[in-house]
């Protein structure tokens, strides 16, 4: 014979009310879920009569107190034809609640019911509506109908028709707040899109998007435990499990399976491992933990969890799964559920656990090296090892010393010289070198670029232009003035004004004392440039070498020469000399490198 509600919850004594509720549901129809880790009951049957949501609620929560749980859901089904539209109300009421984007939005909705179909205006912006159907509220509201009425209707929501907001000061009031609830429903569902929807709720399993398939080990192939004379080896660890200690739970015989040949829910099962990312999280009111580590067998590893736990649990956990930590486990192996859906992975739970110790690498030579160079993790993109463990391991493989040599950084030397401290013996005398991988860098600006001729007479054109302005990208050359050199002698001269074809500045005329009227019938740049260039080459049409090009400041006016040079369609590849960088090489003493500050400093005279 079937149990009732009262037999299945007996530590609750519901008041005349709940037990009224309680009576309605149909022992016979009863199905129960429950999950211990998360410590959530679900509950569904058939009730006598509709049962307003409200009161559900207040059953629900009577229950979740009495049996000091994280949840109770009950989940009522209906005869079909108990559906109406005067059910809508609690189909909304269930929707705020189950909901990712609807809390709130239904409470000044209209709807109608006909012909297998319910339609609901709710008073919100278009904007407010796609966000409801982007988070498949109307799919969501659905399901709860096939659930509960086992009936098929079809749900459509849109914009209340002649909606006008501010049609007064309370409905203004009312739009105000509903336009707060639709940015934080918005800032909801961005987040639980990226986790899926119904994080942190719980949503129809229609609408879960489907979990990744379980991989067993990433190394693939088969594991077999090796068992050696008090050793195990699986995949790439040896542990030592001659000597365990028990530590928690009772004594047990250690025969243990690696972890990737679970591929069923299994009991009184040991496995071995080397504890991570322990994890111990107060709920709200502190007085229940979440705690959750990983266990590594070198082959596989798997997740223990325990959901609600009280502070002596936790506590005890936290004893014995520190990080690092070498274990023996004996316990079971299930599927939990995660968000509706069965998570196709699987979570052990202990009952007893021994720490065990795992043989590490060694280095077994008996004269120890000296690595002079190596590179830890704070080497972008090139190692992994810390500066601390690469330091702990020379000592504990006997090395007399080790150099951190890191790409052109020192932020591993704390690291290391913390790892020294902490593990140095008076009997094993060790040294951490200090040392760098450094990058050499040419601090002096090169004074000549490209390919010239070598010979101090060969032929030079020191030059200068003037302009309207700085940018090459918005100004234009009004003179251009040069001069040849040959043998350390003057040979020919050259200078032409240029109609730069824009208005020319007042403060570049205060400047340069070029005018407007001074270029208005000079040639334009490509006629100018043109000329210059047949200046720059006459007599030099049998060289090996392009004539060298000398400025101060050579990037300013070559720039220039090389940008118009490109516009008009000019060839222009001749090297240059900067007389600024030329300067700073062999006048260091100078404070400053201007044309008139080395004029003096040369004696040359009026400049």
């Amino acid at each position: 014979m079937s149990r009732n509600l009262f037999e299945i919850f007996n530590r609750y004594e519901p008041s005349e009310e709940m037990a009224e509720i309680m009576s309605l549901a149909d022992p016979e129809t009863i199905q129960l879920r429950a999950d211990k880790p998360q410590r959530m009951i679900e509950v569904s049957a058939a009730f006598g009569r509709v049962v307003p949501r409200l009161t559900l609620y207040k059953l629900e929560e009577a229950l979740r107190k009495a049996y000091e749980l994280n949840a109770v859901y009950i989940r009522p089904r209906y005869r079909a034809d108990w559906f109406g539209r005067d059910r809508i109300p609690d189909l909304l009421i269930e929707t705020n609640r189950r909901g990712i984007v609807a809390n709130g939005f239904f409470n000044h909705c209209d709807y109608s019911l006909s012909g297998g179909a319910l339609n609901i205006e709710i008073p919100i912006a278009k904007g407010g509506v796609d966000l409801i159907y982007d988070a498949k509220t109307p799919q969501l509201m659905e399901a709860i109908l096939r659930e509960e009425y086992g009936v098929s209707v079809k749900v459509h929501i849109s914009m209340m028709e002649n909606y006008v907001p501010m049609q007064s000061d309370s409905f203004a009031e009312r739009m105000q707040t509903i336009e707060r609830q639709v940015a934080a429903a918005q800032a909801d569902y961005h987040r639980a899109k990226e986790v899926g929807f119904g994080a942190g709720r719980e949503a129809s399993p229609e609408l879960e998007e489907e979990m990744l398939p379980r991989a067993a080990s990433i190394y693939g192939g088969e594991c077999v435990p090796e068992m050696g004379d008090g050793t195990c080896k699986i995949g790439h660890y040896v542990f030592d499990i001659s000597s365990p200690e028990f530590i928690y739970g009772g004594a047990f015989e250690i025969n243990p399976i690696a972890i990737s040949s679970i591929d069923k829910p299994v009991r009184g099962v040991v496995i071995l491992g080397e504890v991570s990312n322990f994890s111990s999280e107060a709920n709200r009111t502190g007085d229940r933990f979440d705690v959750s580590f990983d266990i590594f067998d070198g082959h596989a590893s798997i997740e223990f969890r325990a959901f609600g736990a009280d502070a002596e649990a936790a506590q005890s956990y936290a004893a014995v799964a520190q990080n690092g930590a070498v274990l023996a486990l004996r316990g079971y192996a299930k599927h939990m559920t995660r968000k509706g859906k069965v998570d196709p992975d699987f979570t052990f739970t202990f009952t007893d656990a021994a720490k065990i110790s795992r043989f590490t690498r060694r280095d077994k030579a008996e004269k120890k090296r000296v690595e002079l160079h190596l590179h830890t993790n704070m080497s972008t993109m090139d190692a992994l090892i810390h500066p601390g463990t690469a330091v702990k391991t020379a000592m504990k493989w006997g090395h007399p010393a080790v150099a951190i040599t890191d790409h052109g950084n020192v932020q591993g030397f704390p690291e290391a010289m913390i790892a020294f401290e902490k593990n140095k013996k008076d009997d094993q005398p060790f040294k951490v070198i200090y040392g760098m991988e450094a990058y050499f860098v040419n601090n002096t600006a090169g004074a000549i670029t490209g390919r010239y001729n070598p010979d101090f007479g060969a032929t030079a054109v020191v030059f200068d232009i003037e302009t309207t302005g700085l940018s090459v990208q918005n100004c234009g050359i009004t003179e251009i003035g040069a001069v040849k050199i040959r043998g350390g002698e003057v040979i020919e001269k050259f200078n032409t004004f240029v109609n730069p074809e824009m208005p020319i500045p007042e403060e570049i005329v205060q400047l340069t004392g070029i005018t407007e009227e001074m270029v208005q019938d000079a040639p334009k740049v490509k006629e100018a440039l043109e000329s210059f260039f047949a200046f720059i080459f006459n007599g030099e049409e049998e060289s090996d070498y392009k004539p060298l090009l000398i400025a101060h400041n050579a990037n300013f006016d070559v720039g220039f020469i090389r940008h118009f040079a490109e516009k008009c369609g000019l060839p222009f590849e001749n090297p240059y000399m900067d007389s600024v960088a030329l300067s700073r090489y062999v006048n260091p003493e100078l404070k400053s490198h201007k044309l008139n500050v080395i004029a003096e400093h040369y004696k040359l005279g009026e400049f």
